[in-house]
């Protein structure tokens, strides 16, 4: 019989990566839309993508640091 192996941990860092990057691609959108109808200009254009970007990587970072330190500190029986 072949056994069965479910990490969580791992599962949980997944969902919640996908739905961070969804957010933050959303206010990307946002910010080209913006560039788009002239409301910004490029350069400013430019650093808002750079911390939309460096914040919601450092999200992702945090979050599965988080779920990783808990699940590390759990036993399962």
């Amino acid at each position: 019989m072949q056994k069965f192996e479910f990490n969580f941990d791992k599962f949980l860092s997944q969902k919640i990566e996908k739905e961070m990057k969804f957010l933050f691609i959303s206010h990307l959108v946002y910010v080209e839309e913006l560039l788009k109808r002239d409301l910004i200009d490029e350069q400013e254009y430019s650093i808002k993508r750079k911390e939309i970007l460096d914040r919601g990587n450092a999200a992702i970072r945090n979050a599965e640091e988080q779920i990783s330190s808990i699940f590390s500190n759990m036993e399962i029986v």
